[in-house]
């Protein structure tokens, strides 16, 4: 006896939910997803970066995002100002993002090494796509890029 069950029209159906390509887009119409690779330095806790609208000072509060180390070196070198971030570990790698800003948007790149050293170094992806590459330099450099 041959039983007939309905699966032709469900494992059609499923095939072609599968098949399609399907993208969860992290930020809004009109926003740039923006994400860092940043690459530390042998002494990857002496450092502490902001993302902020171009202009405004490291440790305002509208700061768009940070990370590194806020308590020991923060916006001035001596973890004074920071606002939040976890340490980095030496000689690693570390992904940060998405953050979602407006197509168009200034922002400033604010990056901090309490000991003078520099050496970190933060690829920057809008996105998806590799937009450039700051290697940090001195106490600190401040970078600007348009989202």
């Amino acid at each position: 006896m041959l039983l007939r069950f309905p699966l032709p029209s469900a494992l059609v159906t499923y095939l072609i939910f599968c098949s399609q390509a399907m993208v969860w887009a992290q930020c809004d119409a009109g926003d740039v997803e923006i994400d860092f690779v940043i690459d530390t330095d042998a002494w990857g806790y002496e450092m502490y970066w902001e993302l902020t609208p171009t202009g405004a000072e490291c440790g305002s509060e509208n700061f768009l995002a940070s990370g590194g180390n806020s308590d020991d070196v923060g916006c001035d070198g001596d973890g004074n100002y920071g606002n939040g971030g976890t340490t980095y570990g030496n000689n690693a790698i570390y992904t940060e993002g998405p953050f979602c800003v407006a197509e168009g948007t200034v922002v400033d790149l604010i990056h901090v090494d309490s000991f003078g050293d520099g050496g970190n170094r933060f690829d920057l992806y809008m996105d998806g796509l590799l937009s450039g590459t700051f290697n940090g330099t001195g106490y600190g450099n401040v970078w600007t890029f348009t989202a």
